[in-house]
């Protein structure tokens, strides 16, 4: 399946795929039914997109391998589910197995979905010739909302797990070879920091924010 990710497939990679797309529909079903707020509506869109690639693969019975590839990034899934129990149990992110946990979290974020989603969007690329224009066109842009949305869900995860160690950096940063303007005035660094912060780092602060607010709900 290495050199074909087309025409090969195994029951084994077959049932994989037919599998996860039950998975999805019953994890969709659960959140507009159970769970209905921004956060999963952005889940939802990630949900629809997987499972119609998922379908045309089922049912053409191509792409299967290429298919159970792309469900190598939930290795990560573990962590960041891990994580996630964490925040519901009420656990400091101060303690040593919350810091463990993201540490592995962050790792195997880069590794398996951000490498795994670059690779898969170069392979779409490589073989666009060998591919029907509608599959390449629904390949395309379902690749392209997963790995925008994995983006930004790397930034959430970042600013909300090590926020204190990019602020601080962000701040020395600033400071350096900068001199203080005056002793009398006090001025907070998180207000200084907006003050003089650019566009982009006032959006991914954010995200952020609204990280916190959905864990605060949940």
């Amino acid at each position: 399946m290495c050199n074909d990710l087309i025409n090969v497939w195994t029951p084994a990679t077959h049932a994989l795929v037919c599998f996860s797309i039950g998975y999805f529909l019953y994890d969709a079903l659960d959140m507009m039914i159970y769970h209905r707020k921004r956060s999963s509506y952005e889940l939802l869109i990630h949900h629809t997109m997987v499972i119609v690639c998922y379908s045309i693969a089922v049912s053409t019975h191509k792409y299967i391998a290429y298919g159970a590839l792309s469900l190598m990034v939930e290795v990560n899934s573990v962590f960041l589910h891990s994580r996630q129990l964490f925040i519901i149990c009420g656990e400091s992110k101060a303690t040593t197995r919350y810091k463990t946990n993201a540490m592995f979290n962050i790792g195997t974020f880069l590794l398996f979905r951000i490498l795994t989603l670059g690779w898969m969007t170069r392979w779409l690329t490589v073989n666009r010739d060998l591919i029907p224009l509608a599959f390449f066109t629904t390949g395309s842009i379902g690749l392209a909302v997963i790995v925008v949305m994995n983006i930004i869900l790397f930034c959430r995860i970042m600013l909300v797990d090590f926020s204190d160690v990019i602020r601080t950096a962000s701040w020395s940063g600033k400071d350096n070879g900068k001199p203080i303007a005056s002793p009398q005035v006090s001025v907070a660094p998180s207000a200084l920091h907006h003050q003089n912060g650019d566009a982009v780092t006032n959006y991914v602060e954010s995200l952020f924010e609204e990280e916190t607010k959905y864990e605060k709900n949940d």
